[in-house]
Order: C-alpha cells, then structure tokens, then sequence
C-alpha cells in the first residue's frame, strides 16, 4: 500500500505539485496534504487511485518506502478513457521535459468535451501542431496550426508525438501504445516537419465552436 512519504517522493520524481496528483485523481489537495503528512491514511479506494495514477505515469513502488521510475519502453493506455490517460501522459511529459505536441491523422469532429477539457490544460504549456485530412473543415484551433494531409494518405489512426515519446492508436482505435525513445520520436518529429513545410494551410473552419 502507497505511504504519504512515497506519495511525496513520486511526486518530486515527476515534478508534480500536490495539486496535480490532487487534480488526476479528482480529489481535493487538502486529501492529499493530510495524507503525505500523515494526518489520515484514505480509504482504500482513494490509495488504489493514487497508486495507480502514479504507475500510468512510469513510477514503480518498491518494498519498504522506496520509489522509482519505472523504465518500461512501451507504455498500453487500454480502457473506455484510454486516450485520456494518454492526454495526461502528454501534459505531464510536456511540463517535464517541454517541447511541442504533434499530431498527425488527427479529427477534431471525433473529440469529446473531455478530451477538449484535458488539451486545453496542455495548450497551456506547449504549442500544438496538427495534421488533418485534406478538406476538414471542423478545426477547433487557429487555422495556423494546421496542414492538409492528402486524402490518399490520411489514415484515422492518430499518432501523436511529445517529448522523448510516439503513441500511436491501436486495435481500432480502442488502446494507445506508447514509445519512449529519444531517437525514434527526434526521427517522428523530423519526418512531421517534412511534411508539415510541404503541405497546405487550411482557409477556413466550420466548427460551431473554436478556442485559442
């Protein structure tokens, strides 16, 4: 069972603040300062949550109080809100570690109001390039962000770049599987802004609704 001193060390591992292990486990930040000091130990459902957040984002627990990062290569976000696990993957590697976020094959008609909700938290912190088929019209975010993928080579399976990662979309679009590997996205990020300089610029947006 997770301690509020593993609670602490995860958290300087990641560089999160107690509010952003308080925010991804929909909790509020005063349960998680009584917890890491010890004031109250949750109930068991809570401790499952934290544990568990804190695994999805690469930290291993060990015996006694130790803690560590996990050194998988390959990350598997599965589940009915796999790609919004996979949404925080990117906010908490991008506040980390900076960078872009990218993405190709992307169709922001298919995003619910949660997935907009979690990559306005990374619009925050990072900028955002998109690739979408050639004639969308439903594009949520300024039209400079955007490049026209010719229809003959879009595929609706997004692959998103950000950091050291690739996360690419599997099994019909209901499992994300993520890559960490310096080289392989600097290779991903490369052959993007190939395409991304040679590709054109959408002129219009029909989406009911935009943000910046």
């Amino acid at each position: 069972m997770i301690t509020g001193n593993q609670s602490i060390m995860a958290r300087q591992l990641l560089g999160w603040q107690q509010n952003d292990i308080a925010d991804a486990i929909g909790f509020s930040i005063v349960t998680i300062q009584r917890f890491e000091q010890g004031r109250v130990v949750p109930k068991k459902a809570t401790l499952d949550k934290i544990f568990q957040t804190y695994s999805n984002h690469g930290i291993e627990f060990l015996d006694g109080e130790g803690v560590r990062r996990r050194q998988d290569t390959i990350t598997i976000y599965d589940g009915a809100d796999f790609y919004l696990k996979l949404l925080d993957d990117v906010y908490y590697t991008l506040k980390e570690k900076k960078g872009e976020l990218l993405y190709m094959f992307v169709d922001n008609e298919l995003s619910p109001p949660e997935v907009i909700k979690s990559e306005a938290r990374i619009r925050k912190i990072a900028n955002v390039r998109s690739m979408v088929r050639e004639g969308d019209t439903h594009l949520l975010y300024p039209l400079k962000e955007y490049r026209y993928i010719p229809g003959n080579y879009y595929a609706n399976y997004n692959v998103v770049i950000f950091g050291d990662k690739v996360a690419t979309m599997l099994d019909n679009n209901t499992k994300a599987m993520v890559v960490r590997d310096q080289n392989g996205a600097e290779i991903m990020r490369n052959i993007f802004n190939q395409l991304w300089a040679s590709y054109d610029t959408p002129t219009k947006t029909t989406a009911p609704e935009t943000y910046e």
